[in-house]
């Protein structure tokens, strides 16, 4: 999502650091259940909603996608 240029890069961003937390609250509750707690999980439900409300008002660029999928459909 950050190398396409379909949604701004910032959101890119934003879900990559929601799945470094999803990645590391399993890694606790495989590896240190006793330290493992629902609340290190809510970084990782933040930039979903995030996405799902850009994607609700603003969507994809729709020009973008077009350019290159005409693009595709030439080669």
């Amino acid at each position: 999502m950050f190398v396409s240029d379909y949604l701004p890069k910032w959101l890119g961003v934003l879900l990559g650091f929601g799945g470094l937390f999803f990645v590391a609250g399993m890694f606790l509750i495989i590896l240190a259940p006793g330290y493992a707690s629902p609340l290190f999980l809510l970084p990782t439900i933040a930039p979903m909603l995030v996405l799902a409300l850009w994607l609700l008002m603003r969507g994809v660029d729709s020009q973008h996608w077009l350019q290159r999928t005409a693009a595709a459909a030439a080669v």
